[in-house]
This record gives structure tokens, C-alpha cells and sequence, in this order.
């Protein structure tokens, strides 16, 4: 279905979304100047996070290469741990995932973790946690604390 007058033979109906298409262009402007500093910022917190998670908590597995990844991805398995029961937990204070983006409906382990270790308790086990450009250090120490607080509260029940 088409929305608007109808030229473009219907492909892309409407008006040009005119502030948009600046931001857009001034966010790219943001994005070439700032990247290297945002890339190192990220990965410090990501690491900052992990080393956190690996410390204080028994069991965590890191998922993927130690170092040849994205500065905002740290996959992490973590024995007898329901990600799920994880989120639910923690849904008030962070916000990670233990699927695709595309699975909202239902949870499906990553064929890429099928790939690395079967069908497995790490697979199905797994969870994401990615953070951003606009993370601070608050923001890392204060899921640190909160999935560490978490972990324990699920494995006692």
C-alpha cells in the first residue's frame, strides 16, 4: 500500500522528510569525527564490564575472540544461568538481549553459537550486552553491580 500523492509510481510516496535527512547527515558528520575516541571509550567499558563479570561471578564464559570484536558486543555464557530469568530480573535497571533482535516472539539460539558450541548449555545459555557511544563509566559499574546481584539472587533460588 502507498501512502501520499503517489508519485515515484508508488515506490516512495510523500514528502522528503527534510529535517531528517539533516540530522541524519549531521549525525554521519558526528559519526566520521568521533569515531576513533568512541571506539576506544566503548571498548575500555566493554572490557571494564567483562573483567567485572569474570571476577566476581563463577562460571562466565566470553564468547568470541578476546580481542577481534566489536567494541560494543560482549557475548557471555554463564553456567546455570536462564538468560531469560535474567532479563526479568533485571528488566528495571539493564537492558541486554538473549536472542536476535528479529526473535522478540520467541527465543532462539543464535545459529552463530550453534556453530561454536552445538547445541550446548553456553548456546543456550548466552546473552548480549552492548554498550554505546553514550554509556558511561556510572552506567557500566551500575550493571556490574546489578547482573552480579542478579546472578546470585537466581542461582540461591
Amino acid at each position: 500500500m502507498s501512502w501520499g500523492g503517489g508519485q515515484e509510481r508508488g515506490l516512495r510516496s510523500g514528502t522528503v522528510n527534510t529535517p531528517l535527512v539533516v540530522a541524519f547527515g549531521e549525525a554521519m558528520a558526528i559519526a566520521a569525527r568521533d569515531w576513533k575516541a568512541d571506539q576506544a571509550r566503548v571498548t575500555a567499558f566493554r572490557d571494564r564490564l567483562r573483567d567485572r563479570l569474570v571476577a566476581d561471578v563463577a562460571g562466565v564464559a566470553v564468547n568470541g575472540h578476546a580481542t577481534g570484536r566489536l567494541a560494543s558486543n560482549l557475548s557471555l555464557s554463564i553456567d546455570g544461568v536462564e538468560p531469560l530469568a535474567l532479563m526479568r530480573l533485571l528488566r528495571e535497571t539493564v537492558a541486554f538481549s538473549a536472542s536476535s533482535a528479529c526473535s522478540t516472539e520467541s527465543f532462539v539460539t543464535s545459529h552463530v553459537l550453534l556453530a561454536m558450541w552445538g547445541d550446548s548449555p553456553r548456546s543456550r545459555q548466552a546473552f548480549r550486552l552492548s554498550p554505546g557511544r553514550l554509556t558511561t563509566q556510572a552506567d557500566i559499574d551500575l550493571a556490574a553491580t546489578a547482573l552480579i546481584d542478579g546472578i546470585g539472587t537466581l542461582r540461591s533460588l
